[in-house]
């Protein structure tokens, strides 16, 4: 990670936490502004992705206190080597599907915090590569955020995380894939 962080620009010594989306209001990132405001003052948040009220959300990191330590990136065509370098995906959304972004966080070695409203908590082992907070709750990230926060821990996440996504990759599901079939077939 500490070289991804150097290549990137960022800090190799911080808990690095990231958001990746669009349509903020949905997806919680209000509320991931007032749990930075509770959070330690090392902790560095990541913003990836567009909205129309943008500028509302950088008015209240402001207003919070929060803005040296919250980064607005837009959209970014690195977002891979992003979630590589963050330490914790944060999708507290009220309503999503899936989320591709989950599993693509996962795969990048990225522990998730996700609510239990989005159909991606299913990849999420509570605990192990990442915890399951409720949707647009500061407090409850925050406390799943306390859960994780020495080296040892957010590494531990980053491996389970990995492990987890291993079970996607397009050969081992079409190896599942190919089993059922097989299982259906007889």
């Amino acid at each position: 990670k500490a070289k991804r962080r150097a290549s990137l620009g960022l800090p190799i010594d911080r808990r690095i936490l990231i958001f990746a989306g669009s349509g903020f209001a949905r997806k919680g990132v209000e509320q991931i502004l007032h749990a930075m405001a509770l959070l330690p003052r090392d902790d560095l948040l990541l913003v990836v992705g567009r909205d129309k009220s943008a500028r509302a959300y950088h008015r209240l990191a402001q207003r919070l206190g929060i803005a040296a330590r919250v980064r607005f990136l837009g959209v970014r065509n690195d977002l891979a080597d992003l979630l590589a370098a963050a330490d914790v995906l944060l999708h507290p959304a009220l309503y999503e599907p899936f989320g591709n972004v989950v599993l693509e966080a996962l795969a990048c070695g990225c522990g998730v915090i996700v609510s239990d409203r989005v159909g991606a908590k299913d990849l999420v082992r509570d605990g192990e590569n990442g915890y399951i907070c409720e949707p647009m709750n500061a407090q409850s990230i925050v406390d799943c955020l306390d859960s994780c926060t020495t080296q040892e821990r957010l590494a531990s996440l980053a491996e389970h995380a990995r492990q987890t996504a291993l079970h996607y990759d397009i050969s081992a599901m079409s190896t599942q894939l190919r089993a059922l079939y097989t299982s259906l077939l007889g």
